[in-house]
């Protein structure tokens, strides 16, 4: 049973913003701090089997715990199968935690810590089936809006996860933290945090999961945590230091008076972008509230004594649409260095430290075209930085980064193709066309993770790419991709599917070896909608009658590849 991964508060609106979800409604749940169990109910709607969530793949079975606990659904809907915490309220421990711990010999230090000895122990007490509650927050089959997961389990009679939805929109560091708060010391249960979930399912099979998932991990949803007081300080702002990046966005790291927090001296915090530091007043002599949680960047928890202004960049800067961030209005040095550092960064190039670079492009080596082609004079570079040994292992590790390079990691390394489209956006491009150019933006967002705005931006970069590549032509050679499988024509030429309701990789491979294309979501190019059910109400149905788009079953596909 798979677990989530986590988001640092720092990380939260850059997920929302990359995903393209501020206009897509979102459900933020209790994240109980329970032991996870997942009950499978059969066809007739009765429980079948429980398991614990073990290693996060397979787990153990529980059946024995969970059919003595007495807030147990023995039936629920047919054949769903249901996540849940077990959990036990706090004021009802303290009540029964003298009685437990002389039946058990043994202290108890919290409710998650009894729940947890109980439900691995061969015996456990009364007490634990009498108080323990099962909590559900997720029906896991069949695949549904979590919206209407939350209203089944509540009409099947669960007691449910606590629950607000608001659009991504909605959802920015100072309103998640205040609401985590605010529910941590209301709720009844032990909490360690909310669960932020996409709604939609639609929206939900577009997204990717986090590359530092070790499990295979939802990529729809994501935990955020709330640390312990021990992590809080209250200390005076200093400064805040504004730094452009390669797109000319200007973020703002906040310095702070030195303060301890666990052990670890603290002096800077991140001021997340510019609404938050003009919303909040942090500017010189500002009082705050700051929070660490391990290894992620500290921030401000709360403002407890606004400055008498916020303290704004000195560069010429304009709000961008979404009056979020700052960006500069006349690309400096700065600006362009950082791109500079990216690209070169981005290629992997060992022995080049940035102060290095910085050498460079002072010296008039300004963009990624100009650095390739030093690599044919390293002895302009020794004089330039004023190391011939690191300069020879410099221009070597430039000249092994482009032998045999991946096209996508070029592709990102050129700049060409704008804000949030990266090497891994581009390897998908790839490995679906086998190229980036003479594409349409309707032909990109048939490949999972495009939004047409991306698309574009990926069309609109291609002719700067090609020109990019003219400049150092005989300085690099393309790793060779496999060519595609599929064919340019056959029965489904120039059909392009979309399913909703299932998912079926071979079916998807069958239609491609056909000549057809299989989508994530509807677009101008789309042909044919394949759903599970096609008298469903779901979004894509919808969306796919409003346009004309011809609905059809599972059964209807595979009669006609088989006629």
């Amino acid at each position: 049973m798979p677990s989530l991964d986590q988001v640092s508060i720092e990380e939260l609106e850059p997920w929302i913003a990359n995903n393209h979800l501020q206009n897509e409604l979102l459900v933020v749940t209790d994240k109980l701090d329970g032991v996870s169990v997942m009950l499978v109910y059969n066809n007739t709607g009765k429980l079948q089997i429980a398991y614990s969530r073990g290693n996060g793949v397979e787990g153990q079975d529980v059946t024995r715990h969970i059919k003595r606990i007495k807030n147990l659904k023995h039936t629920a809907h047919p054949s769903i199968t249901v996540r849940a915490e077990i959990i036990i309220e706090r004021d009802v421990f303290e009540q029964i935690k003298p009685v437990i711990e002389h039946e058990a010999n043994r202290e108890f230090k919290n409710p998650r810590n009894f729940v947890a000895g109980q439900m691995n122990a061969s015996k456990s007490l009364n007490a634990f089936y009498d108080y323990a509650k099962i909590v559900a927050y997720e029906i896991v089959w069949p695949i549904i809006n979590k919206t209407e997961q939350l209203k089944i389990l509540t009409e099947a009679g669960f007691i449910v996860a606590e629950c607000i939805t608001l659009t991504g929109n909605k959802i920015n560091a100072t309103t998640l933290v205040e609401h985590t708060a605010h529910r941590i010391k209301t709720s009844e249960f032990e909490l360690d945090g909310v669960v932020i979930d996409v709604d939609q399912i639609d929206v939900r099979n577009k997204l990717t999961a986090s590359k530092r998932s070790t499990t295979p991990n939802p990529a729809y949803a994501r935990k955020f945590k709330i640390v312990s007081s021990d992590n809080v300080a209250i200390t005076t702002v200093k400064q805040v230091v504004w730094r452009p990046s390669k797109d000319g966005y200007v973020k703002p790291t906040i310095i702070l008076e030195p303060v301890n927090l666990v052990g670890v001296t603290i002096s800077r915090a991140t001021g997340f972008n510019a609404r938050f530091i003009i919303e909040n007043c942090i500017g010189i002599g500002a009082e705050v509230e700051i929070i660490r949680s391990g290894d992620v960047i500290p921030y401000i928890r709360r403002v407890i004594t606004p400055a008498d202004k916020p303290d704004l960049p000195t560069i010429d800067v304009t709000l961008n649409e979404s009056g979020v961030d700052f960006i500069i209005n006349n690309m400096n040095d700065e600006v362009n260095f950082q791109k500079f550092l990216f690209c070169s960064r981005a290629l992997g190039i060992e022995f080049f430290a940035e102060k290095t670079l910085q050498k460079l492009f002072n010296t008039g080596c300004q963009n990624i075209v100009d650095l390739i082609k030093l690599t044919s004079n390293p002895t302009l570079i020794a004089k330039i930085i004023g190391s011939e040994v690191m300069a020879n292992k410099g221009v070597e590790s430039l000249k092994n980064c482009l032998n045999n390079i991946d096209l996508a990691v070029l592709g990102e390394a050129s700049g060409c193709f704008g804000r949030g489209i990266g090497a891994k956006k581009l390897r998908k491009i790839l490995d679906h066309y086998n190229r980036l150019n003479n594409l349409t933006v309707d032909d990109i967002v048939q490949v999972d993770g495009f939004s047409e705005i991306t698309a574009k931006n990926v069309v609109e970069g291609v002719p700067l790419f090609e020109a990019f590549l003219a400049e150092i032509k005989g300085l690099y050679t393309i790793k060779q991709d496999k060519t595609l499988i599929t064919p340019k024509t056959g029965k489904f030429t120039n059909c392009v599917f979309v399913f909703t309701g299932f998912r079926n990789a071979d079916l998807k491979t069958t239609i491609e070896h056909q000549g057809g294309v299989v989508a994530d979501s509807i677009s101008k190019s789309t042909t044919h909608i394949v759903a599970k059910d096609v008298n469903s109400s779901s979004s894509k149905i919808k969306k796919a009658v409003e346009r004309g788009i011809t609905v059809i079953s599972i059964q209807n596909l595979e009669d006609w590849l088989n006629g």
